[in-house]
C-alpha cells in the first residue's frame, strides 16, 4: 500500500492496545508509505482522548495521552497532516444533507481531501464510506480494510 489518508477510527484504534481493531490498525499504519490525516480528523481524535467514557477519567493522563498524539503526528516526517478549507467544509456539509449515509462532516472533508489530494486509499473501519464509493464522481478511492 503507497499514499493513504488514515480515518480517526484507525488512529483511535492503533493508539489504545486494548482496542479490538488495535492490531488491525497497527498493521495498516505500518503497511502504508505515506500516511495522509487532516487538522479535522486530528480534533475527533485529541476530542475521543480527551472525553471518551471508554478511557480512565484521569484528566492529567488524558491530556498527556492527547499531547503524545499531536506530537507524534507533528514529528513524522511520513505524516502530512491536510488542512480542510471553508470552501471544503461548505461542501462536505452540501454533501452531508443531500446524502447522508452516516458519514459525518469529518468524513465528508477526508472524501474531498482524497480527491483534491489524488489520494486514492482510505485506511478507516467506518463502513459508512463504502456508499460514499457509489456516488457519481467518487468511485475513486478504495476502502481498507
Amino acid at each position: 500500500m503507497r499514499s493513504c489518508l488514515v480515518d480517526s477510527c484507525v488512529w483511535i484504534a492503533a493508539l489504545f492496545p486494548g482496542h479490538r481493531d488495535h492490531a488491525r490498525a497497527a498493521a495498516l499504519l505500518r503497511g502504508a508509505t505515506r500516511l495522509h490525516t487532516s487538522d479535522f480528523v486530528i480534533d475527533e481524535v485529541v476530542s475521543f482522548i480527551l472525553g471518551s467514557a471508554q478511557l480512565p477519567d484521569d484528566g492529567a493522563r488524558r491530556r498527556s495521552e492527547a499531547l503524545r498524539f499531536m506530537q507524534m503526528v507533528e514529528d513524522a516526517a511520513a505524516i502530512d497532516v491536510l488542512s480542510v478549507t471553508g470552501t471544503h467544509f461548505g461542501e462536505a456539509k452540501s454533501a452531508a444533507e443531500t446524502y447522508g449515509l452516516g458519514l459525518t462532516l469529518t468524513d465528508w472533508t477526508n472524501i474531498l481531501l482524497m480527491r483534491e489530494n489524488g489520494i486514492r486509499t482510505l485506511l478507516t473501519f467506518d463502513r459508512g464510506f463504502a456508499g460514499a464509493r457509489n456516488l457519481p464522481g467518487l468511485g475513486f478511492f478504495r476502502v481498507v480494510p
